[in-house]
């Protein structure tokens, strides 16, 4: 589903309203590329997509070409 921004810029967004990832009703959202539903917020920062700095999501970059791919840390 595609809305449209106050700018008139069109992003993509999901209709689901609980998160597949922990079951609840969404309250602050996120679009997540990787499982193609809306999240809660809090979860983008505990996936190796989310860099910090920018506060950004490299999934669909990565998925896009994979030479950007992050390698997946294991501690």
């Amino acid at each position: 589903m595609m809305i449209t921004l106050a700018g008139g810029r069109q992003v993509e967004d999901y209709a689901n309203t609980e998160c597949p990832v922990c079951g609840e009703e969404i309250h602050h959202a996120v679009v997540c590329r990787k499982i193609d539903a809306n999240i809660c917020d809090t979860h983008c920062r505990y996936c190796r997509h989310y860099m910090k700095v920018t506060q950004k999501c490299s999934y669909a970059a990565e998925r896009k070409n994979p030479a950007l791919a992050m390698p997946d840390f294991k501690y």
